[in-house]
């Protein structure tokens, strides 16, 4: 289990709740431990709930819910960053082989989980904090191949430059 998901009651209390996939669930925050609240909420039915489609009609907010992670990924508090990262990462396995985001965002998200991962640098036990996650988005990345996207980016424009850290 995540280091969110420990820390957020049992998966049965989430499990198949859209209305927490959602702009609206995750912008009624009234301060940041609301938001990382909210976040490790949201975490937390994407990691676990097996019946998220996109497109569904029992999902109708999943899309707004993508628009709105972005403006969390670059958050000046690094528990919202790796929660927000994290979330982005799941929901990129949710919609694969596509990116529910435009260049720019998918960019911004690649460039921020970057940034994220360098921290394994000083996260190289189990028992420190965000190991798991940390480990979590390189098993996303491996599985999914997110990566491949980052290919395509770079084959539409030279996006090298909006990949440096």
């Amino acid at each position: 289990m995540s280091d969110f998901a420990s820390s957020t009651g049992t998966l049965s209390d989430h499990s198949c709740d859209s209305s927490m996939l959602t702009a609206k669930y995750l912008m009624k925050h009234s301060s940041k431990k609301d938001l990382i609240h909210r976040l490790r909420k949201i975490l937390q039915v994407l990691q676990h709930d097996e019946c998220i489609e996109t497109g569904s009609p029992d999902y109708p907010g999943l899309a707004g819910l993508c628009l709105s992670l972005t403006q969390f990924v670059d958050h000046q508090d690094k528990e919202v960053r790796i929660i927000a990262v994290s979330a982005c990462m799941e929901l990129f396995t949710i919609y694969a082989p596509d990116a529910p985001w435009d260049k720019s965002d998918t960019l911004k998200i690649f460039r921020q989980t970057i940034r994220q991962l360098a921290n394994l640098a000083h996260t190289t036990s189990p028992k420190q904090p965000n190991f798991h996650s940390y480990m979590r988005i390189l098993e996303l990345l491996a599985e999914v191949k997110i990566a491949v996207l980052l290919v395509e980016l770079h084959k539409d424009g030279n996006e090298t430059e909006a990949l440096s850290v």
